[in-house]
């Protein structure tokens, strides 16, 4: 009896142990989320990373972000190439401890994009794109490998994301096409069960977030453009009506 409750006491101290752990690391947890991301976000754009803060709220699963700021890189002028002035996240809590992260929602809000085109016909939105997919097919290769050195029985598969909804609303892009600056909307953006059909790592999820981003920042670029043209025409026909 004495030998049982000897091991009792051990488990109760260290119980205690990690309660008073966890309550101490506890108001840390948005600190370290902001480390998390800074770390994890510039290993997919290849550019710096910074965010202003985070809330995370563990008993409902729900995480707001604000001032998310994506750098440009290299060989582009403008400071960043994405800011996000809100995200916010609902998660199912449960699915952290498991092999599949499902995320029920995420609705990112008041967006600014600086769209800038080089000489050569490259974009720095397309730079991003490819970083993010070369992030993703270098994690896929790295998992592959893991699995052909370890044994079926001791295979641990990477954790993949599920996206169930995310919204972009709020978007403005800032372009300089041929050397003109133009300030442009873009439409709101729905994306649905992201990395639900295929396995997908978050690298693999960020870079299917940038394609479809990317179009749509494109297409609306494109429809300006064409505006500007057709005004521009309008405008120098009927000043040559007025002159002659």
């Amino acid at each position: 009896m004495k030998k049982y409750t000897k091991y009792l006491k051990i488990a109760g101290y260290v119980l205690l142990a990690l309660i008073v752990s966890i309550c101490a690391a506890y108001p840390f947890r948005n600190k370290l989320i902001v480390t998390a991301v800074e770390t994890f976000v510039p290993k997919v754009t290849k550019t710096a990373v910074s965010l202003e803060s985070v809330d995370f709220r563990p008993f409902s699963g729900s995480i707001s972000v604000k001032n998310l700021k994506i750098a440009n890189p290299k060989g582009f002028s403008a400071p960043y190439i994405f800011t996000l002035g809100k995200i916010d996240v609902n998660l199912k809590l449960a699915s952290l401890t498991g092999k599949k992260i499902i995320i029920k929602n995420i609705l990112v809000d008041k967006v600014a994009v600086t769209y800038e085109l080089l000489t050569d016909g490259t974009s720095n939105i397309e730079v991003i794109q490819k970083n993010a997919a070369g992030e993703a097919k270098a994690s896929e290769e790295k998992s592959a490998k893991k699995d052909d050195k370890k044994s079926a029985k001791s295979q641990k598969p990477a954790k993949t994301v599920v996206i169930k909804k995310l919204r972009l609303q709020g978007a403005e892009v800032s372009a300089v096409i041929a050397g003109i600056p133009m300030k442009l909307p873009l439409p709101p953006v729905t994306l649905t069960d992201i990395g639900e059909n295929k396995p997908s790592t978050a690298a693999e999820v960020f870079s299917q977030i940038m394609n479809v981003f990317s179009k749509e920042t494109l297409s609306a670029i494109t429809q300006a453009t064409t505006k500007a043209l057709k005004e521009g025409a309008s405008s120098l026909k009927d000043v040559f009506k007025k002159l002659f």
